[in-house]
């Protein structure tokens, strides 16, 4: 997007507010540089963004919708790790911490300086309270979170330890980036979660003041201890019209808005001053459902009417020429009696997932070709070792980006996993010859897996980004 004097876009997700919203440290300026350049260069002192709907009063248990209601909520209440715009988890309100037992035990130790936002401590036993006071509400999503620890023991106000009941991979992944740490000397002696209707979280923005179907308006934590945030003020209002939140976009009222808008207006906005249109491919499935017990599907017949009536060619020729989405699942084209499918799987769940994936089709070896990423969670690194070597037939260890850290140190670390089981694999420190060698090494009816980069165009070693695109470098390797 072109630097201009506003802060123009079609929506704007409460969470995207924070990329833009936040210069807090080194690591957090690296996060944001993919937004508005010039929102994140110079502090602001507010910035009033549209939202979709009255989400009630912004706490973990009182939001109304998942969007933009648990977004808004998230700028005010803090999680233990969080997930970055490229995917990656990273911890947040943690310092330091370590995973034992096969991801059953996690001993975690809390950044300094946590507060809430009316100037109380936040502690490890607001962390231990959370996780037990989540199993006693009925209605909320966090309950299946704190169904999985065993218990939690609290060493002192920064150290403690969460036991689960069984293993899990991917708790960092999917809990501890998901449950919003609340206060325990706000809600331990209130039964119902919902009877609490001031927010006091400990996140980058407080909620001073709340006007029910009118406005929300958040104040930014000045000595928040991720530092301080470059927008001021957020103003929230409650808007339920696009037409008029479109007006407002174009006319610079608003910075954003929490909806999307119709096609039908691009070019509206297209000529509008200081605006532009970002366009990317969209997957958008429909699911239909069919209640078989009413008239007239409950009768087989009409069923099988329904289905002759129905052109199967026609769909398997659309689906032939489908390209899919970038960098998912994502098939290069070889011209080779074997398959190379691109995909931006990084994580253990997604590795695993993609691997499954293939087995069920693929008549000859899957081959994954896999890294892990520097500067990153690196727990997950033998954890993806273990999972390619049980579920590949070959695997090959290369660099993903291994940014400042040493490749070979980030590969030998995923072979910790690799040698726990029986899989076959091979090192090859260099992505462009690991890709090299799988190419050269496949059979028929083989499929390789290039996990890691899907539809990134790039390779960072040390601090500098390198012209690295998969497509090109299988179609260079395949016509020299």
């Amino acid at each position: 997007m072109k630097k201009t004097s506003k802060i123009a876009a079609l929506f704007m997700a409460a969470a995207l507010t924070v990329a833009l919203a936040t210069g807090c440290s080194q690591q957090q300026n690296e996060q944001s540089s993919g937004s508005n350049q010039s929102a994140s260069s110079a502090a602001v002192d507010s910035l009033t963004i549209a939202i979709s709907a009255d989400e009630n009063t912004l706490t973990p248990f009182t939001y109304v919708h998942g969007s933009p209601g648990f977004d808004a909520m998230s700028l005010i209440y803090d999680t233990l790790f969080v997930r970055t715009p490229d995917n990656t988890i990273i911890p947040w309100m943690v310092k330091e911490y370590s995973v034992e037992n096969d991801s059953k035990v996690y001993h975690i130790t809390l950044e300094d300086g946590l507060k809430w936002h009316d100037g109380q401590p936040l502690t490890a036993e607001d962390v231990k309270f959370t996780f037990e006071y989540v199993l006693t509400q009925s209605r909320t999503r966090f309950s299946a979170i704190g169904k999985k620890v065993e218990n939690i023991e609290v060493k002192n106000d920064k150290e403690f330890t969460i036991t689960l009941k069984e293993t899990d991979v991917n708790f960092i992944n999917n809990s501890l980036t998901d449950l919003r740490i609340i206060p325990k000397h706000i809600y331990e002696n209130e039964a119902d979660a919902t009877a609490v209707t001031s927010s006091v979280g400990s996140g980058i923005y407080k909620l001073v003041e709340y006007k029910s179907g009118e406005y929300y308006k958040l104040e930014a934590m000045e000595d928040y201890f991720k530092g301080s945030p470059k927008v001021k003020n957020l103003n929230l209002p409650i808007m339920t019209d696009k037409s008029s939140i479109q007006q407002g976009i174009i006319s610079g009222q608003l910075a954003g808005s929490t909806t999307s808008v119709s096609a039908a207006v691009l070019d509206t906005f297209n000529n509008a001053s200081g605006i532009d249109i970002l366009k990317a491919d969209g997957y958008a499935p429909t699911m239909l459902y069919f209640n078989c017990e009413r008239e007239p599907f409950n009768n087989a017949k009409f069923r099988q009417a329904i289905s002759l009536g129905i052109d199967m060619d026609t769909i398997i020729k659309g689906l032939e020429n489908a390209t899919g989405v970038v960098g998912r699942v994502e098939v290069v084209p070889t011209n080779t009696d074997y398959t190379v499918i691109i995909d931006y799987a990084h994580t253990p769940d997604g590795l695993e997932n993609i691997i499954k994936t293939v087995k069920d089709f693929a008549k000859g070896d899957v081959i994954t070709l896999f890294g892990c990423g520097g500067d990153r969670d690196n727990t997950k690194r033998p954890i993806m070792g273990e999972i390619a070597g049980k579920l590949s037939d070959y695997s090959i260890i290369t660099s993903d980006n291994p940014r400042t850290e040493d490749p070979v140190s980030i590969i030998e670390q995923i072979e910790v996993g690799m040698k726990r089981t029986d899989g076959k694999y091979k090192v090859i420190v260099d992505r462009r010859e690991a890709i090299a060698y799988a190419l050269d090494h496949a059979k028929k009816d083989d499929v390789i897996i290039l996990a890691g980069k899907g539809q990134e165009t790039y390779q960072i070693i040390g601090k500098e980004k390198h012209d690295f695109d998969e497509r090109v470098v299988v179609y260079k390797h395949l016509n020299k």
